[in-house]
This record gives C-alpha cells, sequence and structure tokens, in this order.
C-alpha cells in the first residue's frame, strides 16, 4: 500500500499558508508537519487546525522541538532516538501527581507543640511520597491536588506556618530529558 504525504514548510510572513495548505490536503488520511510552529503567529493557526483534523478523525504527525506547543496540542508523543522509537506517552494517560514545594517555617521558628522536625516529616508524607526538605523549601509528590487543602490544614493545626504552597504537573521537557537523557535536551 502507498503513503502519500505533503511537507509543508512555512516562514514569518506567512503563517497561514501552512494552515491553508493543510486544509487543501486535509482529505488525505495522515499529515506530517515538520515543525510548523516556530513562528509565534503561526501557532494559533496550528492549534485550530489540528483540532479541526482530529474532529475529522485524521492523523497528524508532528515534528517539533517546542514541547510546550507539543503538549498543547497532541494527544501522544512518541520520543524518537537515532531513528528508533525508545518512548511513548498518552499526554491523557500520563502518570498523575503532582509535585509540591512548600514553604513552611523551620523547626527553630515552630511552637514547641509543632512537635519535632522529623514527625513534621513523617506527617506529611501521609499526604504524598518522598517528603525531603532542601534550603528551607519540602518537596513531595502527591497524587491528587484535592490532597492540598487537607495537607495545609494539617500543617496548620499543628502550629506550623506555611508560607507558600506550589504544584505542578510533570512537564512534556522533563518527561523528553527523563526519557532521553540530560544530554539531549530539546531546542
Amino acid at each position: 500500500y502507498a503513503t502519500r504525504t505533503r511537507k509543508v514548510k512555512t516562514d514569518r510572513r506567512d503563517a497561514r499558508a501552512l494552515a491553508e495548505a493543510c486544509l487543501l490536503g486535509a482529505y488525505h488520511a495522515a499529515h506530517r508537519l515538520s515543525d510548523p510552529q516556530r513562528h509565534v503567529r503561526g501557532r494559533l493557526l496550528v492549534r485550530d487546525l489540528l483540532r479541526e483534523l482530529r474532529a475529522r478523525g485524521t492523523a497528524v504527525f508532528l515534528n517539533s522541538h517546542l514541547l510546550g506547543e507539543v503538549e498543547a496540542t497532541c494527544d501522544r508523543v512518541a520520543f524518537v532516538k537515532q531513528g528508533r522509537i525508545v518512548h511513548e506517552l498518552s499526554l491523557a494517560d500520563a502518570p498523575s501527581g503532582l509535585d509540591v514545594e512548600l514553604r513552611i517555617a523551620g523547626p527553630e521558628d515552630r511552637p514547641a507543640e509543632a512537635g519535632s522536625h522529623e514527625a513534621i516529616m513523617q506527617g506529611l508524607a501521609r499526604f504524598g511520597s518522598q517528603p525531603v526538605q532542601a534550603n528551607g523549601i519540602v518537596h513531595l509528590r502527591v497524587e491528587h491536588e484535592a490532597s492540598l487543602p487537607a495537607l495545609v490544614r494539617w500543617l496548620v493545626e499543628r502550629g506550623v506556618n506555611v508560607y507558600g504552597l506550589q504544584s505542578r504537573r510533570k512537564s512534556l521537557e522533563q518527561w523528553f530529558v527523563e526519557v532521553m537523557g540530560e544530554d539531549q535536551r530539546p531546542g
């Protein structure tokens, strides 16, 4: 069986040409786009185009080093190294969980009733895995965002002052570095 592909180049002056070229050829079952989003003006057009093609059931193979854009537009990702797929990831099914950073009062600033530093760290383990404190910040991983209010409430009930909380999901760039290695950073 034969596969027909079209490679479309974009330039800074006319990102719309990409969208029009793909729409004109949208009757094909699959498209391959080679880094169409490298120009800021074309990004929103490409996102809209990809949503439209997805709604039609068309597969699009997007080749890009802009991992934030890939994350925003794609359902699945394949990491390719030396011509071979080394890891596939469904973004919808990516392992859940959040990396959490807590800025809390240090042991010297806590009231005696707050308990020992070790007791606080062991208690945090109820909410997430591997709590570690470094440079005044406690790092841990929680399964669900819904557990964060209970975690903060637990600390405050023990007299621990909470000065900040930040949570984030593992980004596609973090996946990339984990799978491909530190020496293969995108871009």
